[in-house]
């Protein structure tokens, strides 16, 4: 059959065994032990930070995983 990978995406923490954060060190964070919809200093820099290719690089390492 076809091999096929399944990522769930979580804004809180992962969950199962496989997993990976995607992360930036900012000063500011984390703002709360939960994340929060409205970002106190009106940047949202945790969030804009992370590069795409971090995150393309997370998930390809994750489907290698998966398919072996």
């Amino acid at each position: 059959g076809v091999q096929t990978c399944a990522l769930p995406i979580f804004g809180f923490t992962p969950y199962g065994v496989r997993h990976v954060v995607v992360e930036t060190a900012e000063a500011c964070r984390p703002c709360t032990h939960i994340g929060r919809a409205e970002c106190p200093q009106a940047h949202f820099r945790c969030m804009r930070s992370i590069q795409t290719s971090a995150v393309i690089d997370a998930v390809v390492g994750l489907c290698e995983e998966q398919v072996q």
